[in-house]
């Protein structure tokens, strides 16, 4: 069973595995892995979506000091409240693109890493420059098997542009944690899409944030976030307002 979840993940976040030398620094990714104008890059909740959505895969096993560094942790719940203890050892490092923050000659890049351990994903968009130095990151998707339920659940996505971030998210309303392993396929969630924008600076290779968007919150059955879902940003919310920044 756990081959096959494992597998499904893979095909969901668009990544293929080769069997290759693990490496252990971000400087050997940066020289590694080509630069991709593939704009705009999304993550689909539908695997056939992503299918031609990168250019390169790798498998890459970066320190305890660079998983902190990024933060690569998992939570068991939907709103975060709940952090698990991860063992860096154990978690998959797994990059799929590289692209630069400016014209090609930049040092400042961009790489989408996905945090794999088990049956969950994150994937982190990491600001670095030629040396492997980490300048920022963001926490741009999340994903996670229920396995109780043989179903995937998909709160977060994300769109890059050239200089220009957009991560939607869904954040469920009520105080009381909805942990992963308890939730149902009969379950409706009530949530508030939030849409936030950023910028790229492409001289510091900081993220900053320029405006988000709310909208009012509303009840989702579980099939609304799965892979059979509607992306979050094909949603059609009534939105309360943005703010600029």
């Amino acid at each position: 069973m756990k081959r096959i979840i494992i597998t499904s993940i893979m095909v969901l976040s668009s990544i293929q595995v080769y069997s290759q030398a693990w490496t252990h620094s971000i400087k050997e990714i940066i020289e590694q892995l080509p630069i991709s104008e593939n704009y705009p890059y999304k993550l689909y909740k539908s695997p056939s979506n992503n299918t031609n959505n990168y250019t390169f895969a790798g498998k890459y096993q970066i320190s305890h000091q660079e998983g902190q560094i990024i933060g690569a942790d998992l939570y068991s719940d939907m709103q975060h409240l709940q952090a698990r203890t991860m063992d860096y050892n154990q978690m998959e490092i797994l990059t799929s693109i590289k692209f630069k923050a400016a014209p090609t000659n930049s040092s400042r890049n961009l790489l989408i890493f996905t945090v794999r351990c088990a049956d969950d994903f994150r994937r982190i968009l990491v600001s670095c420059n030629d040396n492997g130095d980490i300048l920022d990151f963001l926490e741009i998707a999340e994903c996670e098997f229920i396995e109780s339920e043989q179903i995937f659940v998909i709160p977060k996505q994300y769109c890059l542009e050239y200089g220009k971030l957009t991560i939607y998210q869904l954040t469920p309303t009520r105080t009381a944690p909805w942990v992963y392993p308890m939730i149902k396929s009969t379950d409706v969630i009530n949530a508030q899409r939030k849409d936030i924008v950023y910028t790229i600076d492409a001289t510091t290779g900081k993220f900053v944030k320029s405006s988000q968007t709310e909208y009012y919150p509303q009840d989702y059955p579980i099939s609304y976030w799965g892979t059979n879902g509607t992306d979050i940003w094909n949603g059609t919310e009534t939105k309360i307002g943005s703010i600029t920044y």
